[in-house]
């Protein structure tokens, strides 16, 4: 759909554009597999953060 927003103030404005269905693939492709423990599992994003990685 299309949606016009005005924003106003300081700061940081962040759109996401990505489809769900894209985004939730990327989630599982950044998962770790097996259950295994990720180095990064206690940072903020955690895992989230690969998945914007090389793309």
């Amino acid at each position: 759909g299309l949606f016009l927003a005005t924003v106003r103030g300081h700061g940081t404005v962040w759109v996401q554009s990505l489809p769900f269905s894209r985004l939730a693939e990327r989630v599982l492709a950044a998962a770790p597999s097996g259950g295994g423990r990720s180095r990064d599992e206690g940072s903020v994003l955690g895992g989230l953060g690969r998945m914007f990685e090389d793309r």
